[in-house]
């Protein structure tokens, strides 16, 4: 998409560098050992940041996104790999941290079928491996929603704590 008829351009990477670097920091700050990882950009292939990730073999990996549509979609969810009942568990944690949020509704989390999301297929077998699609940009209002700086500190500040939560019950 060109803009909005308007003159407005927005780039799902810039809605995902905010709150990937909010929630960044807030893991940072009560201690987990955490990498933040950016796209280099829209020509950066869906696998690269697997291939990244596997150097460092983590236990989770949580990559944040927002989706588009059709104007119309709203709401956020959680994906995990097919075959991985782990994953699905925390993927499932991970989206009812923030089911209370006030502004972006919960939809129904979803299955990575097929291997279809190449960057969640591709992880290393030990990787916990969760994307989640945190709203969609291409609806106007929740646009808004999805830029404020109160669900960007929402959505970072719970699953910051539900991150920790997880980590220190599988030590």
């Amino acid at each position: 998409n060109d803009g909005d008829g308007k003159g407005f351009y927005i780039h799902e990477g810039d809605i995902n560098k905010k709150i990937a670097t909010k929630v960044y920091n807030e893991l940072k700050a009560r201690g987990v050992n955490v990498k933040l990882q950016i796209a280099s950009g829209k020509s950066e292939d869906l696998n690269a940041s697997a291939r990244i990730c596997n150097k460092s073999n983590p236990y989770i990996y949580l990559s944040l996104h927002h989706n588009s549509y059709n104007g119309n979609s709203k709401g956020y969810f959680s994906m995990y790999n097919q075959n991985d009942e782990l994953g699905k568990q925390i993927a499932i944690r991970l989206a009812n941290s923030i089911k209370d949020n006030g502004q972006v509704p919960q939809r129904d989390n979803r299955v990575n079928a097929n291997n279809y999301i190449g960057e969640l297929s591709h992880l290393n077998s030990t990787t916990r491996g969760v994307l989640m699609e945190l709203g969609f940009f291409d609806n106007l209002s929740e646009l808004e929603k999805i830029c404020s700086n109160s669900y960007t500190d929402y959505v970072a500040s719970h699953l910051a704590d539900e991150l920790v939560k997880i980590l220190n019950e599988l030590r």
